[in-house]
């Protein structure tokens, strides 16, 4: 998708009116577009929560690709809509973690962990890569889910945490069951 397709998505429709949480996933490269999408979609950006990549045993870094630095980082670009608090206080801004198990731009269990503690469900991921256990799904690689498009999730009153790779994450109630949603920025 190109990023005008991406920032057409409706995502802000598909977050609980009151208030929601946003994850949205950038490189460094892509870090200007993350802060474009947040600025189209009405988000207001409140942190960025780095992950580390590691190697498989998770004590060294991976380095990844890069024409300068090699890429060894992904960032999450956390915003909010309205006031909605995290659940716990306790997080920090980075975390270490292996690549996630589908290899390159798989997203690492940390990070779902992370959300499944900061934002109450339900949780929507789009371009979610497969299921995912307590959240809704939508993608062309997703293989298990109730949702298959972003117009099927906006059935019901919202969601409160929203995951887009270029990522964001949202918290609503607008479905059923939770969920998180995933949007990818071209890289």
């Amino acid at each position: 998708m190109t990023l005008p397709e991406i920032a057409a998505l409706p995502v802000r429709e598909l977050a609980v009116p009151e208030g929601a949480h946003l994850y949205l996933w950038v490189t460094n490269q892509s870090l200007r577009a993350g802060f474009e999408l947040l600025d189209g979609w009405a988000a207001r950006h409140l942190a960025t929560v780095t992950w580390c990549k590691s190697d498989q045993s998770g004590r060294h870094p991976a380095l990844g690709q890069g024409s300068t630095f090699r890429g060894s980082t992904e960032h999450v670009l956390f915003a909010v809509w309205g006031s909605l608090p995290l659940l716990v206080h306790d997080l920090g801004t980075w975390f270490a973690a292996p690549r996630g198990p589908a290899g390159h731009s798989s997203k690492p269990e940390a990070f779902y962990e992370i959300v499944r503690r900061a934002s109450p469900g339900p949780r929507l991921e789009m371009f979610a890569r497969g299921g995912r256990a307590g959240f809704t799904v939508w993608g062309a690689e997703a293989s298990a889910g109730p949702s298959t498009g972003p117009k099927d999730a906006i059935a019901g009153d919202g969601h409160a945490g929203l995951a887009v790779d270029c990522a964001v994450a949202y918290r609503a109630s607008r479905l059923d069951q939770p969920g998180l949603a995933n949007v990818l920025v071209p890289r």
